[in-house]
């Protein structure tokens, strides 16, 4: 379909080929929320277990996690319009009555959701660095760094939305396709979309180099780093995947022309961003723990182990003091769910380090090297009354010990 450079005849544009199926599309969004869900209900329950509630990074993540709900149920009413928009701009497709009502309706909708995406993005990187303020706040170089990282992200994400045409995502659909379907217009969108993926790209670097910076300085083991290695490949996907956007326009944007519309298949656009939005999210929900980033000599290591073994044999003389009859039945049902539940709590408060409000020790150096971080989480308010909270609590969980003789 051929189009003059001011389109005055308002015909649809030719776009780019459908990435996936609309049924494939949907699968694909309801999967990866329902990861993101699964992913967060252990963060929460980690958290819960550790310190009794919720930090402010919790209720960040909790806001974005509705967001990318509100981005799906959207998706799920009205994807279907832009299939058919881009069909019809391909000619699969003969538009029906209702076809400029629907149009609308779709582009409408998609204005919405990529404000959600963009919000919902940008908090998860707020998220990321709340939680690495915790890390290293007591360190004066540090600190700068972070408020300068700190006003860029929020800048970079003030410019993203700000450069939005809000006016060929939110006008009436006779703007959208006479104006909005303009040369002038389609190299300003296709501008936007390069700046956006530009300042992604830079936020997420800026911010990756809090983790990078304290593990150049501490020495973790080998399995912390694979862990760790692992989630930073996520991290680089997430990259990826916004280099893989901004290219993609960038090549569409080299086809336009007066003589040779060809513009980006909504769903394209629509699919990347959830895909960087659900990634991002699952990311920021396994890096949130802060014993992936600290490190613990074996001796202290072994210490925790001995303590966990004999609050079990306590906890068991409690049993067999309270319920003696019962204690044969210990080894049921009931007896291995409790010991599963005794080892889930155990293993939350070892992943947030809640035993005690010092288990981060600085690393075991002659003198003090002011090239290397101690990382140390006894300053941090909320961490510590948690702490302290979850040790004048232990028992409340298990059985209450048996009064001692006189």
């Amino acid at each position: 379909m051929s189009s003059s450079q001011s389109n005055p005849g308002g015909q649809i544009v030719h776009s780019t080929d459908q990435l996936v199926s609309i049924g494939a599309f949907h699968a694909i969004i309801w999967t990866g929320f329902a990861l993101c869900v699964i992913a967060y209900s252990a963060r929460i329950y980690v958290r819960l277990v550790a310190f009794g509630r919720l930090l402010i990074d919790d209720w960040l993540m909790f806001v974005a996690l509705v967001l990318l709900l509100a981005t799906a149920i959207i998706g799920q009413l009205v994807l279907k319009y832009i299939y058919t928009l881009m069909e019809v701009g391909n000619g699969e497709y003969l538009p029906g009555p209702t076809f400029l009502d629907d149009t609308a309706t779709g582009l409408h909708a998609f204005g919405a959701a990529s404000l959600l995406w963009y919000i919902g993005i940008w908090i998860i990187k707020l998220n990321f660095l709340i939680f690495f303020y915790r890390l290293g706040s007591k360190i004066r170089e540090y600190l700068i760094f972070w408020w300068i990282v700190l006003v860029i992200t929020i800048g970079c994400g003030a410019l993203s939305i700000g450069i939005m045409q809000f006016n060929c995502l939110f006008g009436s659909i006779g703007v959208i396709l006479t104006t909005c379907n303009e040369l002038s217009s389609f190299q300003k969108t296709y501008t936007f979309f390069k700046i956006s993926c530009i300042v992604d790209v830079i936020s997420d670097a800026l911010i990756v180099c809090f983790p990078v910076s304290i593990l150049w300085r501490i020495r973790i083991s080998i399995r912390k780093k694979i862990m760790l290695s692992g989630i930073f490949g996520l991290v680089a996907f997430t990259i990826a995947v916004t280099i893989v956007r901004g290219s993609i326009f960038g090549g569409t944007f080299k086809t336009i022309d007066e003589n040779n519309f060809r513009a980006m298949n909504v769903t394209w656009i629509w699919f990347w961003f959830s895909v960087e939005f659900m990634v991002s999210f699952i990311i920021a929900c396994l890096v949130s723990f802060r014993t992936l980033f600290t490190q613990k000599d074996h001796a202290q290591d072994d210490l925790e182990a001995r303590q966990y073994q004999e609050r079990k044999k306590r906890e068991e003389v409690a049993v067999r003091a309270v319920n003696p009859a019962g204690h044969e039945n210990n080894g049921g049902l009931r007896g291995r769910l409790r010991n599963l539940h005794d080892s889930l709590l155990e293993t939350c408060r070892t992943i947030e380090g809640a035993d005690e409000p010092d288990a981060i020790s600085p690393l075991p150096d002659a003198a003090p090297d002011p090239d290397r971080i101690s990382v140390d989480f006894s300053h941090d308010g909320s961490w510590r009354e948690g702490a302290k909270s979850m040790r004048e609590n232990a028992d409340s969980v298990r059985t209450v010990e048996p009064a001692q003789a006189k």
